[in-house]
């Protein structure tokens, strides 16, 4: 692990100490479901007995926010090395990344995103070539790439999963996988840029393979709301977005974000909040409207009763549409 520096959103040193949390090795009480357990039990040996100096039974996290694009870290946190180990241990226990839901109701809403998401990037009056392509970044099995494929579009993924569903092409494990000189006329990268150590290189390297008039989707969880996940999990996820920091990170990579927008979505069978952003290559022309990036993420950590009565309803709302699909 390693203390951190510079911002890995927009290369800024201007952190503000939100508060210090202590993970500790025992939590404070079980799980009472024996899967959840399970996990916690895994979670924790891998972020005693690998991350953490040898011995340690607990480790004092401070949580910090950059005060120039909102990103909201944990330091000391994973290196590259640190994060490659996870998974290789992930990979040996049999998880595959990704995978389509088990259950006809987590397919469908798996379907229900995959049919949005190619409204929001697709352009009205249709793209210049003829088989227009696009790169589903660290998406698992390309399940949310099944809509653009029943419109004709050729699909690719880039992840460690090794079984694509029908009619999309794994390129490999990473983007350095691809062939120099490829080019893309769409970019989804959805619920991965919370997990890398450097999500700024991985927007730039996505930036650079986007054709001319190209299109890239990005996709976030927001999990800050009176507090963060730091103290229960600090393995899951590496950084903490706000649609502000997302927009400032793609801004940062080169990009110009012509939607900005914080919702209530799924994944797999779960309703949760999320920050989408889709952009484009810096043409001069007119992005979104900036916001304060320390204030949307205090104002999600100490929200007015009014924000919470808000929140309250939407979480009801969304669970409903999900009820019924």
């Amino acid at each position: 692990m390693e203390e951190v520096a510079a911002c890995r959103a927009c290369s800024a040193e201007c952190w503000r100490v939100l508060e210090r949390v202590t993970y500790r090795r025992e939590p404070p009480a079980p799980p009472a479901d024996a899967g959840t357990a399970r996990w916690e039990e895994l979670r924790r040996d891998f972020f005693f007995g690998t991350w953490a100096p040898a011995g340690l039974r607990e480790l004092e996290l401070t949580v910090q926010l950059c005060e120039s694009c909102g990103l909201v870290v944990y330091s000391p946190r994973p290196s590259e090395q640190d994060v490659e180990q996870k998974y290789e241990r992930l990979r040996r226990l049999g998880i595959g990344p990704g995978a389509s839901a088990d259950s006809e109701r987590g397919r469908a809403l798996d379907r229900q995103r995959s049919d949005r998401l190619l409204t929001l990037v697709s352009e009205p009056g249709g793209r210049a070539s003829m088989v227009p392509s696009v790169l589903d970044v660290g998406g698992g099995d390309g399940k949310l790439m099944r809509s653009f494929v029943d419109a004709g579009w050729a699909a690719y993924v880039v992840d460690y999963n090794t079984e694509p569903v029908a009619g999309v092409t794994r390129l490999g494990d990473t983007l350095a996988d691809i062939p120099p000189g490829t080019r893309f006329d769409v970019l989804v990268c959805a619920h991965v840029l919370e997990h890398v150590v450097d999500p700024l290189a991985l927007a730039r390297d996505m930036a650079a393979l986007l054709a001319p008039g190209g299109r890239l989707y990005a996709e976030v969880p927001l999990e800050i709301w009176r507090g963060t996940p730091i103290e229960d999990d600090p393995l899951t996820h590496l950084s903490y977005f706000t649609g502000v920091s997302l927009t400032r990170l793609l801004e940062a990579s080169g990009l110009s974000v012509r939607v900005a927008c914080e919702r209530w979505g799924t994944y797999g069978e779960n309703v949760l909040e999320v920050a989408h952003a889709v952009a484009v290559a810096s043409d001069g022309g007119r992005g979104v409207k900036r916001r304060d990036p320390v204030q949307a993420v205090t104002r999600r950590l100490r929200p007015a009763p009014y924000r919470r009565a808000r929140r309250r309803l939407a979480v009801r709302r969304a669970l409903r549409a999900a009820a019924r699909v």
